[in-house]
């Protein structure tokens, strides 16, 4: 896991020097297709490698393949290091405060948005909301506005359900129901820093930190920590 970053790294240099090679071959074909080549690959050296294969293929074929082997390692190195995890994260929140903002500024059109009629024996249609308010006709403009009328006033009344994200303190034996979290971590004669934790059990407790380096991975002796918090979302 530690080598993965370096190999990364080791794969866009090589790539960037073949484009800058292949480049160079461009040029010396055509101006043209030198400037296709510096500002649109990897599509216009695709196009260049294949149309001039006989000439290009050695620059051709060390960049496309260090630039697959980069963008692929890449996207694995993203994956686990949580970055999907983060992305779900940020469209919860996006959802929550868009939900938000409708319930404050248009009330009225967020409860109608709601509301699910269903058929029944006898009877034209009814609402099923959760005060259990009930028509038999809902196409009736007044028992409309009488409905909206009411669950608007309740909206009013009941304040909207925020989240944000704090650091909150757990027991060691529960570490295992946090893997994949972020926690800041209090260690005999070592200040609080940060880490993600990737697996627990009694005596051990496996985390994640990055440098600018990449990411590594290290496990530390359970005995020796003092604190724990990890990081969620929790209403307030």
């Amino acid at each position: 896991m530690n080598t993965l970053p370096l190999v990364t790294q080791m794969f866009a240099l090589m790539a960037i020097g073949a484009l800058v090679w292949l480049t160079i071959r461009a040029f010396k074909t055509h101006t043209g297709w030198g400037l296709a080549v510096l500002l649109l690959s990897p599509f216009s050296a695709t196009l260049f490698g294949v149309k001039y294969w006989e000439k290009q293929r050695e620059p051709f074929l060390l960049f496309i393949t260090t630039f697959t082997a980069t963008f692929a390692l890449s996207i694995y190195l993203f994956t686990v290091t949580g970055g999907l995890e983060l992305l779900r994260l940020s469209a919860s929140f996006q959802h929550e405060i868009q939900a938000q903002t409708l319930a404050e500024n248009n009330p009225g059109g967020f409860i109608r948005t709601s509301y699910a009629v269903e058929d029944a024996p006898g009877i034209d249609g009814r609402f099923q909301q959760g005060s259990g308010v009930e028509v038999t006709d809902v196409t009736d403009p007044e028992i409309q506005e009488t409905a909206n009328s009411e669950d608007e006033a309740a909206i009013k009344k009941e304040k909207p359900v925020r989240y944000r994200l704090t650091y909150m303190p757990i027991k060691l034996s529960d570490t295992k129901n946090y893997i994949g979290k972020t926690a800041k971590i209090t260690r005999k004669n070592v200040p609080e820093k940060e880490y993600r934790i990737t697996g627990a059990s009694p005596r051990h407790l496996e985390l994640a930190q990055r440098n600018r380096n990449g990411e590594y991975s290290f496990h530390i002796r359970t005995s020796d920590i003092d604190t724990i918090r990890v990081l969620v979302n929790e209403p307030y």
